[in-house]
Formats: structure tokens, C-alpha cells, sequence
């Protein structure tokens, strides 16, 4: 049965990360292992895999419940409004990340056509009655990796947010 006002579990939404997720193993100036005899440093230098993963656990501004407790997004006056918390394992180059939105057939004649590609910022998120904010909003000082008096750690999140027009269809 749908809820009115959230979007229904196969909506057709899928997210593409469109990013470069390298962090260079060695410190600047140093050689990259297995190049040594050569002297000539490869095109592409040995990397580390940084993961990318949803924050499943926490809710953010914008959004009623976590995805662990079954986040849809809300829909009000025939706007869809997406929240996506993701974290990263490592560095992502520039502590950015871009995210587009690909549409199957059907769910692309459910949203106006856009480009939804949004490029995001890391920025440090703390609990506060029960929803994640951003530090530095409401006089928040804690820096990344300091205990909250709740005894939460500050969550370092690229906060992906997009309004998507509904074509015709009814929220």
C-alpha cells in the first residue's frame, strides 16, 4: 500500500558515482614500488580502493526516517525531494564527490528531464535531537573525529540533496 507524499519503493531511481576514488599509495617524491630498475614512473601510480557507502544509520535534515528504518523520500507539491548521506572509506580527491541520477524508461517519464549531476563536499555532521547537522550551522564547534556529549563520534558525509520535479504524476 503507498503512503501519500513518498515515492514508491521501485520509483526506478538509480545512482551512478561518477568519481575518481584513487588516493596515491607513497608520499610525494617517492618511487613507486616495482619501478625502481626502470627509473620511469608508470602512467598511473599505485593506488589505494576507497569505498564508497550510505550513512544507513543516521538521519539527516531533510529526511523523516534512516535508510535502515526505510527512508522514501518526501514528495510535496508534486516535487520529489532526495537525501543521501554517503561516506567514504579514505580520501576522495579534492574531499568531493559527484553524483548523477540515471532513470529507467519508466521512471524517466515520471520526472522532468534534468541534469540532477551534483557535485558534494565532505563536511562534518553531528547528531542533534535525533537528526544529523552539519557543524558550523547553529553554533555547532566539535571538529571531525571528536566524541559528542551523546558519546557519537562526528561523521565526516557527502550530503547529496535534489529536487525532482514530478511530470504530471500526483504526489
Amino acid at each position: 500500500m503507498r503512503r501519500k507524499g513518498r515515492c514508491r519503493a521501485g520509483c526506478g531511481l538509480a545512482i551512478v558515482l561518477a568519481m575518481m576514488i584513487a588516493v596515491r599509495a607513497g608520499a610525494a617524491g617517492e618511487t613507486v614500488p616495482g619501478t625502481e630498475a626502470s627509473g620511469v614512473s608508470p602512467a598511473f601510480p599505485e593506488t589505494e580502493a576507497v569505498y564508497l557507502d550510505i550513512d544507513s544509520h543516521h538521519k539527516y535534515e531533510g529526511m523523516e526516517q534512516s535508510f535502515s528504518e526505510g527512508y522514501q523520500p518526501v514528495v510535496k507539491d508534486k516535487v520529489l525531494y532526495l537525501v543521501i548521506p554517503f561516506t567514504a572509506s579514505g580520501e576522495l580527491a579534492g574531499n568531493r564527490l559527484t553524483v548523477s541520477l540515471i532513470f529507467s524508461d519508466s521512471a524517466a517519464q515520471t520526472f522532468l528531464p534534468r541534469n540532477y549531476q551534483k557535485t558534494v563536499e565532505k563536511k562534518p555532521y553531528v547528531p542533534e535531537g535525533g537528526t544529523m547537522v552539519c557543524l558550523g550551522e547553529g553554533g555547532r564547534t566539535e571538529s571531525p573525529g571528536q566524541t559528542e556529549s551523546s558519546g557519537e563520534e562526528v561523521r565526516e558525509t557527502y550530503l547529496y540533496c535534489a529536487e525532482l520535479p514530478l511530470s504530471g504524476a500526483s504526489g
